[in-house]
């Protein structure tokens, strides 16, 4: 153990944030996903409301994380004293994580535009040429 443990405390409030931020994360690729599939207007919108976490599991993730990842820095001798840097490194890959996924939805998104327009422009016919 560390000379300086940590505390349930000291993670508390970064599961206060993770946990809403997986939760929407997890929810609105399914809810994609979902849509992606064109399924019918009322089992969409039951597949995007089964999509949320059950109430009770979310609960045991705020209730029982914060003690299990103190134990586990602890385990790795990671001491509490740079819980600031823990906390800011994990931010980071978390928007760098987020800022890959939107960019790979936008390049998706391009790609399907640029195959439209194509298709689009190949059903025009050209214009004769007057000489």
């Amino acid at each position: 153990m560390p000379l300086d443990p940590w505390k349930p405390e000291d993670v508390k409030q970064l599961f206060e944030q993770l946990v809403p931020a997986a939760e929407e994360l997890t929810s609105r690729q399914i809810s994609e996903r979902a849509f992606k599939a064109k399924l019918p207007p009322d089992v969409l919108q039951e597949v995007c409301a089964d999509a949320k976490w059950p109430v009770l599991a979310k609960k045991g993730v705020e209730i029982s994380g914060p003690p299990v990842l103190a134990q586990l820095l602890n385990d790795v001798g990671i001491p509490a004293k740079y819980k600031h840097q823990t906390v800011l490194a994990t931010s980071f890959a978390s928007i760098g994580a987020n800022h890959f996924k939107v960019l790979k939805r936008l390049d998706k998104l391009i790609a399907l535009q640029e195959a439209q327009l194509k298709k689009a422009n190949a059903n025009i016919p050209a214009e004769p040429h007057k000489n």
